[in-house]
């Protein structure tokens, strides 16, 4: 039985009428030529915004953070997320998708790892959010600024960057 080289993949076993004038008969299993393809590499990506969530707790205990993943060469991943290094939990499954994730605490590290299909093994990319606190006033301190028009401090790393680009 013949068998593709590593890295590729049997697209179609048949008979061939060329392999067979050629003195290759077809097998047993009916076929002399597989054809054979390398698949796409499985890639993904993934940003949160912001990166640093900044959280008035006189005014709540929750912030929110915009996680965006995107993969190819694959039909979906998956997004788990872990607060503080703890278990993971899924938070999203899909193939190019934005979500809120508005449960950031101040204090944590949340790790959203997106992993390619849902066998939950083959890690493609991580973004890392913290949640900080801060007491007084209803609105934020300043973090960088005033940035000019179409740009914002949006990631929570004191850049004014064009509005949506993605973080780092």
């Amino acid at each position: 039985m013949f068998s593709c080289p590593s890295g590729y993949t049997i697209l179609n076993q048949y008979c061939s009428a060329y392999c067979t004038t050629m003195g290759y008969p077809c097998t047993t299993w009916g076929y002399n030529e597989t054809l054979c393809y390398k698949p796409d590499p499985i890639t993904g990506t993934i940003s949160a915004t912001p990166t640093n969530v900044r959280i008035n707790l006189d005014v709540t205990q929750t912030g929110t953070t915009n996680i965006c993943f995107d993969v190819s060469g694959i039909s979906e991943g998956e997004v788990w997320v872990s607060v503080n290094n703890q278990s993971e939990v899924l938070f999203a499954r899909g193939d190019n998708l934005c979500q809120a994730a508005p449960w950031i605490t101040a204090g944590n590290t949340f790790a959203f790892k997106l992993y390619s299909g849902r066998a939950h093994t083959t890690l493609l990319a991580t973004a890392t959010v913290t949640g900080e606190g801060y007491y007084g006033g209803s609105n934020p301190p300043p973090q960088c600024g005033p940035c000019q028009s179409g740009y914002s401090c949006f990631c929570g790393d004191d850049v004014c960057r064009r509005e949506g680009t993605l973080c780092p």
